[in-house]
Order: C-alpha cells, then sequence, then structure tokens
C-alpha cells in the first residue's frame, strides 16, 4: 500500500487487485457448467478469499468509512449513485454467503448443490465487476471532485489501516491463483 495514492485511488486498486480472482472464479464455473471435475475445496477457497478482500475489507471502507464523509457532501445525483453502490454490496454479500452454504452442501453430496454453485460462480462474478465498474464510474467521480482534499486525506488514512490485512490477503490471492491454475 502506498501512502501516495488517494482514497479513491486505492479503491480503484483494490479493483484491479481482484479482477484476476473474479475471471478465476468465473473460469471455474464455466468449467462445472461443461463437466470439468472441480474441487469443491477450491470454489470455497476462492469464493472466501473474494468475500473477504472485496466484500469484508474494501466494502467496509466504502460503507463504514468513506460512506459518513460522503454523505454531508455529495449532490443529490451523487446520493443516489451512493445508495446504489450499498445496495450492491448487500446484495453481492449475501451472494456470497448463499454460494458458500451451496459450496458446503455441494461437498457433503449434493449434486444438485454442484450446478447451483457453478451458476453462482458465474453470477457472483458478474455481480462484482458489474460493482465495481458502477463504483469507478459513478460515485468515485462524484465524490473525488466534491470531497475537500482534506477529507479525502483523512478517509486514506483510515484506508491505509486496513493495509496488513489488505497485503495479506492480496498473498492468499495469488496463492490461490497459482495453485488453481488450470495447466494446458
Amino acid at each position: 500500500m502506498s501512502p501516495q495514492l488517494t482514497a479513491f485511488e486505492m479503491l480503484r486498486r483494490e479493483h484491479r487487485v481482484i479482477e484476476n480472482l473474479l475471471d478465476r472464479l468465473r473460469e471455474l464455473g464455466e468449467r462445472m457448467l461443461t463437466g470439468e471435475r472441480v474441487s469443491p475445496g477450491t470454489v470455497r477457497l476462492g469464493v472466501g478469499l473474494l468475500d473477504a478482500y472485496l466484500h469484508r475489507v474494501h466494502m467496509h471502507q466504502f460503507d463504514v468509512e468513506l460512506w459518513p464523509e460522503a454523505r454531508g457532501i455529495a449532490d443529490p445525483e451523487c446520493t443516489v449513485s451512493l445508495g446504489v453502490t450499498r445496495d450492491n454490496h448487500t446484495m453481492v454479500r449475501q451472494s456470497a454467503r448463499r454460494l458458500i452454504e451451496l459450496t458446503s452442501r455441494w461437498a457433503n453430496g449434493d449434486a444438485y448443490a454442484q450446478d447451483q454453485v457453478a451458476r453462482g460462480l458465474l453470477d457472483l462474478a458478474a455481480m462484482d465487476e458489474a460493482t465495481n465498474v458502477f463504483e469507478e464510474r459513478h460515485p468515485f467521480v462524484c465524490l473525488a471532485s466534491a470531497m475537500p482534499q482534506a477529507t479525502q486525506a483523512h478517509v486514506g488514512r483510515l484506508f491505509e489501516e486496513h493495509a496488513g490485512t489488505k497485503v495479506a490477503l492480496e498473498a492468499n490471492i495469488t496463492r490461490f491463483l497459482r495453485a488453481s491454475q488450470v495447466e494446458e
């Protein structure tokens, strides 16, 4: 984590970090739909890493640390996009929890759950990707121009407090991506 990054640059960087993981989850779902064997443990670990990094750390930064600062300075159009973003965050967190539960059912022998997991991986990856794109095109843009520099710096310092967690999760994501790579 670089202290030179603004709060919004940090959030964008986190989106870049997660892109490869979203691609891998999508790939796992597609492989499962073609009948290729994929381990429930691999799926569970991948979804767990996504949930930890994107849903619990990144979205926490937005929903808990940025939101109070943003509410007071956002114009009406930006306020709407902030609300949409928070709603999207709730939806993807719930989807990830359901997917982890389905993966447990699949691991315990529920063959029907395997198909639901495959489709759930594709849906979750698409929802998270769309949420990230929306954030970058709407609330990040309007807030970066409306939020005073001192407030942005304060929020950036709050985000920096998660640096150790993010570094550890990023290392685990990298290991997961290497371990789950299909050799061709």
